[in-house]
């Protein structure tokens, strides 16, 4: 399996601590995603979506163990995306990226708590 490391070309960050947890968890082998920031305008809302997005998609790809039948290891491989997802914003530290993903976030965790088939 693979254990993701995100990698942000403009900040040079990498995930090595929730690689290294989801690696004793899991058994996966590092695997690194590289997203550029460059020609990023961290003024421009509809550019930060577009990059959070592609911090989004990298982080999925970057967790991805290829087994989707194995519920503990899809679910598994959601935390892991979730939480490189969340620690590339934090890396990159800029205010308006950090406000977008905070308020996706919330509307993600409102939705998971509506019961659903009621």
């Amino acid at each position: 399996m693979r254990l993701q490391s995100l990698m942000i070309l403009a900040t040079t960050c990498s995930l090595g601590a929730v690689a290294t947890a989801q690696a004793e968890t899991f058994g996966r082998e590092q695997t690194q995603v590289v997203v550029s920031a460059k020609g990023v305008d961290f003024r421009d809302p509809d550019a930060v979506a577009s990059f959070d997005e592609r911090l989004r998609q990298a982080a999925i790809r970057a967790c991805d163990s290829q087994q989707p039948r194995v519920l503990a290891v899809r679910a598994a491989d959601r935390q892991c995306a979730r939480e490189s997802w969340e620690a590339a914003v934090r890396q990159v530290d800029r205010p308006l990226l950090s406000q977008l993903h905070g308020r996706k976030i919330e509307m993600a965790a409102s939705h998971a708590s509506i019961p659903h088939g009621e």
